[in-house]
């Protein structure tokens, strides 16, 4: 088996490129093996095959090295001259069978894991970017609740005798946050300010 190392430090989206380029060459071989297999098996008409595995004596290495060999980029070698019993010819290929199916459950356990990684890098180096439009919201968010105050101020002040004056597109104000002060209708806006204020995105006092 020729060995190409995926072990190099690489950035993360070439890593997770390269893992997912390898988990389709796995699926790859797996095709092209089961179509030896089903070649070999002989199926009958009943659907029985008429060739079944014998196990030799030389099986070699455990299951998982040769997975890990194959997820690294190894390759299966070529079987033994045909002059080697069917059965025998069979069970090699049944086991490198195993083999790449192993290697594919690891390869798609690790393009999850490449994938986490590579989606971190992406979100690191686009971090100025993301903090940009955060603030952009939480001020906008702000000057929201600023304009809720300033409409139900000017309702008040336009109402006579106790009546409040309503205007068509009054109504909207409780659906978008209501006011600055604290209430149920602005507790996730409220929370998110918090957060970005945390998160140094702006500064408490251009939340007030």
């Amino acid at each position: 088996m020729a060995k190409e190392q995926l072990t190099q430090k690489l950035p993360a989206r070439e890593a997770f490129d390269r893992i997912e380029a390898r988990l389709g060459n796995l699926m790859d071989q797996r095709e092209e093996i089961v179509s030896k297999i089903r070649a070999l098996e002989k199926t009958n008409i009943a659907g029985v095959p008429e060739v079944f595995s014998e196990k030799p004596a030389d099986i070699g290495a455990d299951r998982e090295t040769r997975a890990r060999a194959l997820l690294e980029g190894a390759q299966f070698g070529d079987l033994p001259p045909r002059r080697e019993a069917e059965g025998v010819r069979l069970f090699r290929l049944q086991q490198q069978l195993g083999d790449v199916d192993r290697a594919i459950e690891l390869a798609r356990s690790h393009v999850f894991a490449a994938a986490a990684a590579a989606t971190q890098e992406a979100v690191s180096a686009h971090k100025s970017q993301v903090d940009a439009l955060h603030r952009r919201r939480a001020l906008a968010i702000v000057n929201l609740l600023k304009l809720n105050d300033e409409i139900g101020a000017l309702r008040s002040s336009l109402g006579v005798g106790g009546v409040m004056a309503d205007g068509p597109l009054d109504a909207f104000t409780p659906r978008l946050f209501g006011g600055s002060t604290p209430s149920a209708l602005n507790s996730w806006p409220k929370r998110y300010l918090e957060a970005c204020i945390a998160a140094g995105i702006v500064t408490e006092k251009e939340t007030q």
